[in-house]
């Protein structure tokens, strides 16, 4: 229990400050599946990355790829320009929501996590502004 008040209070911090937007994701029928949050904001350079996370038992329905196309349809109103997803290149989850959700693979960072005492790789994946824009204009 402390430790989730202190995350609750720790994320209303962040809110205020503008640093970190978490939200949590519900299905229809009102249980709690994962959570997408707005992470590595750069306000002074309009871009920002997703995170997201989703209980394996909701895997596969389309939570995440609704939740991004919200919230990124929001932060694009908002000014921001440029939006980051960055994941394992391993994990084919994980890389398949920005695929499917119209972003760019950008690369990999190679080894630019440690992670239990080994480096890991990230893949980047990115969707600007004007791809929206471009996406609007095709359906």
């Amino acid at each position: 229990v402390d430790d989730q008040i202190w995350y609750i209070n720790e994320c209303l911090q962040d809110w205020d400050r503008g640093t970190l937007f978490d939200y949590a994701i519900f299905t229809k029928e009102n249980e709690y599946a994962g959570s997408i949050g707005v992470h590595s904001i750069q306000w002074a350079h309009n871009c920002c990355e997703l995170g997201y996370w989703l209980h394996s038992h909701y895997e596969g329905k389309g939570y995440i790829s609704e939740a991004v196309q919200g919230l990124e349809k929001v932060l694009f109103e908002m000014g921001f320009n440029r939006i980051e997803m960055r994941c394992d290149p391993n994990n084919k989850k994980s890389t398949a929501v920005p695929l499917r959700n119209g972003y760019q693979f950008e690369g990999v960072l190679r080894q630019e996590k440690l992670f239990r005492d080994n480096y890991r790789d990230t893949a980047v994946y990115a969707k600007l502004k004007a791809d929206l824009k471009r996406e609007m204009h095709r359906r």
